[in-house]
């Protein structure tokens, strides 16, 4: 379904919009701006999500955990 959408977008834009491709290396490097302003906006959430869900330093890691459950340790 994901596919399918995605395709979706892509034919609707390559029929409104068909000059706005970026033909070369240097006009892809000229939009670096771009990926600056998307790391500033996405930054606060990413940070957030790695606070709160990084393990601690105690946490036994995920293999190990199920290993000692078997084991009915």
């Amino acid at each position: 379904m994901n596919n399918a959408i995605a395709s979706g977008i892509e034919v609707l834009t390559a029929q409104v919009n068909t000059n706005a491709t970026i033909d070369t290396l240097v006009e892809f490097q000229a939009n670096w701006w771009l990926g600056v302003a998307c790391l500033l906006v996405s930054a606060p959430w990413v940070l957030r999500y790695v606070f709160f869900h990084w393990p601690d330093a105690h946490t036994q890691l995920p293999y190990f955990a199920n290993q000692a459950y078997r084991r009915g340790v």
